[in-house]
């Protein structure tokens, strides 16, 4: 895979093409901060879309930064549209794995993009995510697939540590509006983990034995 460097207009740049996004943070005023101290030391890689358009590959907080900054234009490193969407997505992850800790959820986002081209093999989908530098093994994938399914708002508390990993996991299995119901109670009890395992498990026994749905419970 070549990179061409090049100085690209930012409006040229597809900010809404999400296919290779692996960042959960949405927050841009420490890098706005860093770029106007220092400049931009890692430029951006970008996928040419057409002779003057492009999506982005790796470096969306970036792109967002220089944009708040004022930026019309923005070195970057360009890849040509001829290559395949798996290479893309490898390139992605592999560069947001190596410089940083990837959270929980951008491990499962990574890992759920990834399953697209490996559906029905764990092993070889693992394998995949450890080569480009995810340190996880097949049972962990399971996990994240399933941490994936989560709404958005519940995947925001995750990855932020408000819901730690283990409940998210209990509050997949559960239906949307009893999820996010159960989200209030957590985040205005603020319970500790042990406390948070025994309302879910309550909620439950009461709704099974009084023949209830679980949402009157909570309700």
């Amino acid at each position: 895979m070549e990179f061409i460097s090049d100085n690209v207009a930012i409006d040229h740049i597809d900010v809404k093409d999400f296919a290779f996004k692996i960042t959960t943070k949405s927050s841009v005023d420490d890098l706005v901060e860093s770029i106007n101290n220092i400049g931009l030391i890692t430029p951006p890689i970008l996928r040419r879309k057409a002779a003057t358009r492009y999506s982005i590959v790796s470096g969306f907080r970036r792109i967002a930064a220089c944009r708040a900054s004022g930026w019309e234009r923005v070195d970057a490193r360009i890849i040509s549209e001829d290559d395949n969407d798996l290479n893309f997505l490898r390139l992605a992850i592999a560069d947001n794995a190596l410089n940083r800790q990837l959270n929980v959820i951008e491990q499962a986002v990574a890992v759920s993009k990834l399953s697209v081209f490996y559906p029905h093999d764990d092993i070889l989908l693992t394998k995949e995510s450890n080569a480009v530098g995810l340190t996880i093994n097949p049972g962990l994938i399971k996990k994240l697939k399933k941490i994936d399914s989560v709404p958005d708002a519940l995947k925001n508390k995750i990855a932020t540590g408000v819901i730690p990993f283990t409940i998210g996991l209990e509050m997949a299995d559960l239906d949307e509006s009893i999820s996010m119901a159960l989200l209030k109670i957590i985040e205005a009890l603020n319970p500790t983990l042990n406390h948070q395992k025994e309302i879910i498990r309550q909620i439950k026994e009461i709704a099974k034995l009084s023949g209830v749905p679980m949402s009157q419970i909570i309700h």
